[in-house]
Order: C-alpha cells, then structure tokens, then sequence
C-alpha cells in the first residue's frame, strides 16, 4: 500500500488501538513502533477519576 506511492519506510504508527490496524500496520512495517493516541489514552484514563475530581483534573 505505502510502498506503491513512494513511501519505504514508516517508523512510528499512532492509532486509536485498533487491534486490526496495528497488527496490519507491523505486518507491512515490522520495524514500526505503534503507540496508542495519547489523547485517546487521555479520555479512556479519565473514566476512573472519581465524580467528585473531575474539577481538580481539568485545573491542571
């Protein structure tokens, strides 16, 4: 896919952690780092702050 429109190379892959997507994405690119989207990993962590903390978090 990448390859055919000049690409040779990818080093780091950020996804939404598809499973699907990254384990395409190492099979093209083995050598690729993948990273879950920091902003994803963000609102995936907030839904363990307790009720009553949700203001002190977005002081920050």
């Amino acid at each position: 896919m990448g390859v055919s429109r000049g690409m040779e190379d990818v080093f780091f892959i950020s996804t939404d952690d598809v499973r699907e997507l990254e384990e395409g994405a190492k099979a093209i690119f083995p050598k690729a780092v993948v990273q879950r989207c920091i902003v994803h990993l963000i609102r995936n962590s907030i839904k363990y702050v307790p009720r009553r903390n949700i203001k002190n978090l977005y002081k920050i």
